[in-house]
């Protein structure tokens, strides 16, 4: 993992995480916007605590570790650590994404935590 994993003035989240409220938007749509980014961010960071307690699961697996999200909010979060470097695929000993399979039986990939440098 990154070490600014957790600053909250890092200028690269805000060209992958875009504002939820316009300039024009009443000032209760700001405040409600940084009331969700603060939820988010407690939610990307339960997923990284979640993978790094337990292990590499699929978004399936993080939402029955850590129950506090719904599983879709669950996906996006994990998204987020995706594109923040964060979190990557699990791959095989022949370079092949793990997947497992879901409660509902598709088939899902297995993320983990990238490793510090």
């Amino acid at each position: 993992m990154k070490d600014d994993m957790f600053d909250d003035d890092n200028d690269n989240d805000e060209k992958k995480f875009p504002p939820d409220a316009r300039n024009t938007d009443p000032w209760t749509s700001h405040a409600a916007s940084r009331d969700a980014e603060l939820t988010k961010s407690e939610a990307r960071a339960a997923v990284c605590a979640a993978l790094f307690r337990h292990g590499p699961m699929t978004d399936d697996e993080l939402f029955l570790r850590i129950r506090r999200w719904p599983l879709n909010s669950i996906c996006k979060r994990r998204l987020d650590c995706d594109r923040l470097g964060w979190v990557r695929p699990s791959m095989d000993e022949h370079g092949r994404q793990l997947t497992r399979k879901t409660r509902t039986g598709s088939t899902a990939l297995v993320w983990e935590l990238v490793p510090n440098k």
